[in-house]
């Protein structure tokens, strides 16, 4: 297991812990628009992480 791994899994965690969160907060209206896009943006910077791990774990391209 690689350190980038192991950071992308701790990245995982801390963003899904929130989940729950977040989730009652738009429900009851409690989510600032700020908020909603701090939220959003740290969810499009994990999905960035999970794929450039995915392309690290593939390797080169065969050529």
């Amino acid at each position: 297991m690689t350190v980038e791994t192991i950071e992308l899994v701790n990245a995982l965690k801390a963003v899904t812990a929130n989940v729950e969160h977040i989730g009652n907060a738009l429900l009851t209206g409690q989510m600032s628009p700020s908020d909603h896009r701090r939220y959003a943006g740290l969810l499009r910077e994990l999905a960035g992480l999970l794929d450039e791990h995915a392309d690290d774990q593939e390797g080169p391209p065969d050529g």
